[in-house]
């Protein structure tokens, strides 16, 4: 055996030919069969054609036969293949892309096989223009090794073409275009493989051409070259989106230079227009993205005009252009009339729906302090939503109660009321009804912010707020809201001392109702007061006028006109040394001090005017009380059981008259005096002591005296929680409660009084306030004294509170605790039933609040809370009405909020 190894023969020309030849014949076969299974066969054959191909051109220059003949035959084919590619039929499952891919390869490597040695300029250009077209295709397809391959056949021949003669300068414009077409390809699939500097490199040589024989092009090439500019830029700017702006001027350079092509054209060219608008759209995105808002509002306006000549106003692209030049302007802190103007071309031109409107109002969210812009939105907003069919109805009403929200956080007053006012009217006054639920939701609204100016004591914001639940819009409603608004708000005007103001509202409720008479009266006999003073300062006052208005008071039995002429006698006696005089005084005091403590009992007394009185009456208490300590503890012998009933009495007596002036000193001056309240403190503890004593000492032997004696001491409790509160000494105050609790049966009244003072104080901690609400609430189970009613105002008052504080755990608490209260309703039979206005209010507070957690994209808090308003409509009139209207309103919100 030889020691040297035979080579392996190569294929000559004629057996690559003969190759070439086959493949050709069972492809071409199989493409006119049009069968869309044979595709992949197809491109595998064609694949291998062009490789033989290429194999044919690499050895051509080394053959020593004559090869003319192969290569004309080859040429021929390579057209053949060329003119098939763009004739490739498109199927739902494949578009044909790959095929003409494979296609286009093969007819190049064919013609190129089949170029003579030294072609001339002419065919030059030709193969160039295959070559790029072949590259480009590749690049789209993903074939990034095999596009370079073929475009750097194409950098041969360009150059090729570059440094053949032409003296004459005939294929000078075809030299400049195919050179362009060339660089443009290299461009295009340098940036889709990511060699961005190649590509930014080969985008400068091709502007360089652009820049000098811009004419040389046809006006549809060069409208094609802007938009491969405006594609890179693009895909420039999706890359930088989200990441840190470190080459943030990328694609704006890219969509530069696309604009300063196509902004050349006139706009009778085919597309150029379309082209322009979609470049200066992208480059407005991109000069926000990178900050440069001026220049992004320049570009906008540079848009105007084509937005105005556009026929298709409200198209998602010139949308999303006014939602970008709204961005712009907010970034830019323009000023309130430039925002609402953007504002108000987005809702002019959108096609209005649950999503568009959730856009809207999410936006108007982030300006909530921009009181005077975002009433004005808003209202552009109603009126929009006003202008559609029935079937939007429902964005009218989230439209209205977003607005009655935002009025609510409005500083100034009037400005929010003349909103509230004027959304209402327009409503109105294009004949739209309100559901009932949202006519129910509304009036819950407002009845809820009038009650917070109520507690503020701001008692004309909250008459005002109140009164706005009597409009017309809320008809649907039935009258008996208007009724319950309108009353609301005649209080607060009692409250502010305006009884004609009072009495004029009053006069705008049905006159079959017992509650507005009973109001009527009320302000009456503040009216019949003011009139006695006028009286009393009048010149020709008679004294015998206030003897005949006592007599008539008296009869009447109203207490407070009575109070008050009482006082006017003791001011207008004229005092003498006579003892008539004295008998006459003292009588007067004794009927007022009576008179003053059995109003101080009644649930809506004037507090602030009966304390007055009696501030003067602790002293005298005081006194008598050391009288008394004195006799007792100097008596000789033991004293009578009644002086140490005496005793107590004087001893209650003195810290209670304390305690309210304390309590009313407070509400004047907004403030306490704190020296004073420990001192009031330490009064009420040594008061305690002392009647404990007395009690335990065995002194009062009487069964009512004994009961009185202790209920001065629950009641003792009820003060001392109270100052505590004022002091802010929460521990000590959790003390008390747990005193008060243990403290037997009849402690049981006390309990909602701690209640309530635990309710009003503001600064009271969550965890004093659900403790002591809650020790409160199982002591009065224990004692098995609860009944419906007390728990359904107990759990209001719990609630109310969580839900002020407006945190995500006060709200879970506040759900657990309507949730009891749905399982209360369950389980309670016909006697003793949950009273029907807790029900309402548990159902429009369920609403409500899913609505405000919904707006606050809380979405399982807000889903937690519809499932309880629906439960909650089994238990309420008209239940399965409003039942379907929550579902349906609910699952409107879930089909657009679950997505996202």
């Amino acid at each position: 055996m030889s020691g040297t190894r035979k080579k392996k023969t190569l294929p000559n020309l004629q057996e690559i030919f003969e190759s070439i030849k086959d493949l050709l014949s069972t492809t071409k076969t199989q493409l006119d069969a049009s069968d869309i299974s044979l595709r992949p066969s197809i491109i595998e054959n064609l694949e291998r054609i062009s490789n033989l191909a290429e194999s044919f051109t690499d050895r051509r220059p080394k053959a020593e036969q004559d090869c003319a003949n192969f290569c004309d035959i080859l040429d021929q084919e390579g057209v053949t293949l060329w003119n098939i590619s763009g004739l490739v039929s498109k199927y739902p499952d494949d578009d044909g892309r790959a095929l003409a891919g494979a296609l286009r390869l093969a007819a190049f490597r064919l013609v190129e096989a089949g170029l003579e040695e030294r072609p001339g300029i002419e065919t030059l250009i030709h193969v160039l223009g295959l070559a790029s077209k072949t590259g480009a295709i590749l690049s789209e397809l993903g074939q990034f090794d095999v596009a370079g391959g073929v475009l750097a056949s194409a950098a041969k021949y360009e150059e090729m073409m570059r440094v053949e003669d032409d003296p004459e300068g005939t294929y000078r414009h075809s030299k400049t275009c195919a050179r362009a077409v060339y660089l443009s390809c290299r461009m295009e699939s340098a940036w889709k493989e990511g060699n961005h500097t190649v590509s930014e490199f080969m985008a400068q040589k091709l502007l360089a051409i652009y820049d000098e024989q811009r004419l040389v092009f046809p006006a549809n090439d060069r409208v094609l070259l802007a938009a491969k500019f405006h594609d890179i830029g693009k895909s420039a700017l999706k890359n930088q989106v989200g990441q840190i702006q470190d080459k943030s001027s990328d694609a704006t350079a890219w969509l530069q230079k696309a604009f300063g092509i196509v902004d050349q054209e006139e706009s009778s060219v085919p597309n150029a227009l379309e082209l322009r608008i979609s470049i200066l759209r992208t480059l407005a995105r991109a000069y926000f993205l990178s900050e440069c808002y001026d220049s992004a509002e320049a570009t906008l306006e540079e848009l105007t005009p084509s937005l105005d000549a556009s026929k298709d106003h409200a198209s998602s692209e010139y949308q999303e252009l006014r939602w970008l030049k709204l961005a712009i302007l907010k970034k830019r802190q323009s000023g309130d009339t430039a925002i609402h103007d953007a504002f108000k071309s987005i809702i002019n031109h959108m096609k209005f729906s649950d999503t568009t409107v959730t856009d809207i109002l999410r936006e108007l969210r982030t300006l909530g302090h921009q009181h005077t812009l975002v009433s004005a939105v808003t209202q552009n907003l109603l009126e929009r939503a006003l202008q559609c069919n029935e079937k939007e109805s429902e964005s009218v009403d989230r439209v209205l109660l977003s607005l009655i929200v935002h009025c609510s956080k409005d500083e100034v007053h009037s400005r929010a009321m003349e909103v509230i006012g004027k959304a209402f009217t327009s409503v109105c006054e294009t004949n739209t009804e309100l559901r009932s639920i949202s006519a129910a939701a509304c009036l819950s609204l407002l009845w809820q912010y009038g009650d917070r100016h109520y507690h503020g004591k701001r008692w004309s914001q909250a008459a005002e707020w109140f009164a706005a639940g009597g409009h017309p819009l809320f008809k649907v409603h039935g009258s008996s809201s208007a009724s319950k608004s309108y009353r609301k708000a005649a209080l607060c005007y009692i409250e502010q001392r305006e009884y004609s103001r009072s009495a004029a509202v009053i006069r705008s409720c049905p006159s079959n109702e017992a509650a507005t008479h009973y109001l009527a009266f009320l302000i009456a006999t503040y009216q019949a007061i003011k009139s006695m003073h006028a009286m009393v300062n009048a010149p020709d006052f008679d004294r015998q006028m206030l003897l005949l208005a006592t007599k008539i008071s008296h009869e009447s039995e109203m207490k407070n006109v009575l109070l008050a002429i009482l006082e006017a006698l003791l001011t207008t006696l004229k005092i003498s040394k006579s003892g008539e005089t004295v008998i006459e005084a003292m009588a007067l005091l004794r009927c007022i001090i009576r008179l003053i403590l059995k109003l101080l009992a009644e649930p809506i007394a004037a507090r602030s005017t009966l304390i007055d009185s009696v501030e003067q009456i602790s002293a005298l208490f005081d006194i008598s009380k050391d009288m008394l300590e004195v006799y007792c503890q100097a008596s000789p012998v033991e004293v009578e059981p009644d002086l140490y009933v005496h005793l107590m009495n004087a001893f209650f007596s003195g810290v209670a008259g304390r305690v309210f002036a304390a309590r009313e000193a407070s509400s004047a001056n907004g403030s306490i005096n704190a020296k004073q309240i420990r001192e009031i403190s330490a009064e009420i503890k040594s008061c305690k002591a002392r009647i404990s004593q007395i009690i335990e000492s065995n002194k009062i032997t009487g069964d009512d005296e004994l009961l009185r004696s202790q209920y001065f001491l629950h009641t003792l409790r009820v003060f001392e929680a109270e100052i505590l509160a004022q002091l802010s000494d929460w521990d000590q105050l959790l003390k008390t409660i747990a005193d008060a609790v243990t403290s037997g049966q009849l402690a049981v009244a006390t309990y909602e009084a701690i209640a309530d003072i635990l309710w009003e104080e503001k600064g009271c901690p969550v965890n004093v306030l659900c403790g002591g609400l809650e020790a409160v609430l199982h002591a009065t189970l224990d004692h098995n004294s609860l009944s419906l009613e007390k728990y359904a105002r107990w759990l209001r008052a719990i609630c109310t509170i969580t839900l002020a504080r407006n945190t995500s755990a006060d709200r879970l608490k506040a759900i657990g605790y309507v949730e009891q209260a749905v399982s209360m309703m369950e389980n309670s039979d016909a006697d003793k039933a949950y009273p029907m206005d807790e029900r309402f209010w548990l159902l429009a507070t369920s609403y409500n609040t899913g609505f405000e957690c919904l707006e606050a994209s809380s979405l399982n808090e807000a889903k937690r809370w519809f499932e309880a308003s629906t439960v909650i409509c089994r238990f309420v009139p008209g239940g399965t009405e409003r039942a379907e209207k929550i579902s349906e309103t609910y699952a409107q919100l879930l089909s657009r909020y679950a997505p996202t």
